[in-house]
C-alpha cells in the first residue's frame, strides 16, 4: 500500500461506536501511540510527536460503523476480533480492497463482506478486470507531470518555458518553509499535517472519476457496504468538528463564512468520535 493514499475508509460490522472507537484507541496504544485531543477545549497536541493517526469513527449506519481516516493497518487484525473490518483505500494511481476477521487470512476475511450469491471467485475476477482496465488506462502519458505538480501548474510552467520540475520544488519549498515555522509553535501538529498540505497544493484530492477511483467503485458493488460508504469527507468531519467544539466553549462566537459551511455540510459532527494519537 502506498505510504500515503489520499482517500481511506474501514467499514465495520457493528452498531457499537463507542465499542469500536475504544478498541481502536487501545490497539493503537498497544503500537506505542499516545492519545492526544488538539480540538478546542482539549490539552493540544504533546510535543516530540512524529508520527499521527487521525481518525474518526462513525455512528452506526445500515449495521455498519465507518471509521474516517488514514490508519496504521498493523491495528487492523486486532481491531477484527471485535467485529470483521472492511478497509478501502484510493490513490491517485491505484486502489485496494483488504479484509481482517479474527485473524483470519485476508481472502477468508473477504468472504465474510459478499452478499448472499456472490463468492470469492466472482470477486477475483472482478480485481483482474479491473486491474487491466487501470493498467490500460495509465499507458500513454509520456508527458505526466512531476507528482508534487497540478496539471494547470505544469502546463503554465511548460507554456512559459519552465521546467515542470522546477515547479514541483518551489511547491515543496514552499510547504517546507511554512510548515517548519508553525511546528515549532504547534508542538508537532503541523507538521504533520504538511503532506496534506503538499497534496491540497497539488490537487491530489481523491478524484473518484479517475481510473483508480472506477476501478474501487467497481469491486465495491460486489460487496456488502454502507449506502453512504464515500461520504462524508475526512476533512469535512474535522472541520465541522472542529467548529461545534469551539462553540461549545464560545457559544456566542461568530464563525466565519467558511466555518458556517463546514457546520452545515456536517450539522451532527458531534456524533463523531475522534481517535486522535501519535508516537
Amino acid at each position: 500500500m502506498p505510504p500515503s493514499p489520499v482517500w481511506h475508509s474501514l467499514y465495520l460490522k457493528s452498531t457499537q461506536s463507542a465499542t469500536i472507537a475504544a478498541a481502536l484507541g487501545s490497539s493503537l496504544e498497544h503500537l506505542g501511540y499516545q492519545r492526544y485531543d488538539p480540538f478546542p477545549g482539549g490539552a493540544g497536541t504533546p510535543p516530540g510527536l512524529s508520527q499521527y493517526v487521525r481518525l474518526f469513527v462513525s455512528r452506526p449506519k445500515d449495521g455498519w460503523v465507518r471509521v474516517l481516516g488514514s490508519p496504521d493497518s498493523a491495528c487492523l487484525p486486532g481491531l477484527s476480533q471485535f467485529a470483521p473490518v472492511l478497509h478501502l483505500w484510493l490513490d491517485k494511481d491505484a486502489s485496494s480492497i483488504a479484509a481482517y476477521y479474527a485473524g483470519e487470512s485476508v481472502d477468508q476475511a473477504m468472504a465474510h463482506f459478499l452478499p448472499t450469491g456472490r463468492n470469492l471467485d466472482e470477486l477475483r475476477q472482478a480485481e483482474q478486470g479491473a486491474a487491466f482496465v487501470e493498467s490500460a488506462g495509465n499507458q500513454g502519458h509520456p508527458s505526466k507531470p512531476p507528482d508534487g505538480v497540478p496539471l494547470d501548474v505544469a502546463q503554465l510552467a511548460r507554456d512559459h518555458n519552465v521546467n515542470p520540475a522546477q515547479a514541483e520544488q518551489l511547491i515543496n519549498k514552499i510547504t517546507q518553509q511554512l510548515f517548519g515555522k508553525l511546528d515549532a509553535q504547534s508542538g508537532g501538529e503541523a507538521g504533520a499535517m504538511q503532506p496534506q498540505a503538499q497534496a491540497l497544493l497539488a490537487g491530489h484530492a481523491a478524484d473518484w472519476n479517475s481510473i483508480s477511483a472506477r476501478r474501487l467503485i467497481a469491486l465495491a458493488r460486489f460487496l456488502e457496504l454502507p449506502s453512504n460508504w464515500r461520504t462524508p469527507d475526512f476533512d469535512d468531519v474535522r472541520e465541522a468538528y472542529q467548529v461545534v467544539r469551539r462553540l461549545q466553549r464560545s457559544p456566542s462566537a461568530r464563525l466565519m463564512p467558511d466555518e458556517q459551511a463546514a457546520q452545515a455540510l456536517i450539522p451532527h459532527a458531534l456524533d463523531y468520535l475522534p481517535v486522535y494519537v501519535g508516537r
